[in-house]
């Protein structure tokens, strides 16, 4: 088991990380002005692409958001994350 970060891009509300199987999402945050989550995982089981939605408060949320992962502000943004496995 190990811990990775991947960096999420917040202008885009879509993002797509290569993790894996077996893993367990720990926390996102902010690190020097850049938005990142951290995953628990598995790197010998399979290689999976994962789906993050990213929305900015006041923003409409698709219909099928997933699991609310955490909010994050970075300077006067706030940003709000969710698992997305529909998009």
């Amino acid at each position: 088991m190990k811990i990775l970060k991947y960096e999420l891009k917040h202008a885009a509300a879509n993002n797509e990380i290569q993790t894996f199987a077996i893993r367990e999402i720990l926390s996102v945050g902010e690190q020097n002005g850049k938005l990142f989550i951290w995953i628990k995982v598995d790197n010998q089981s399979t290689p999976i692409t994962d789906r993050i939605y990213v929305a900015f408060t006041g923003e409409e949320l698709p219909s099928s958001i997933g699991k609310f992962i955490g909010t994050v502000q970075i300077k006067q943004l706030v940003l709000h994350v969710f698992e997305n496995p529909f998009f």
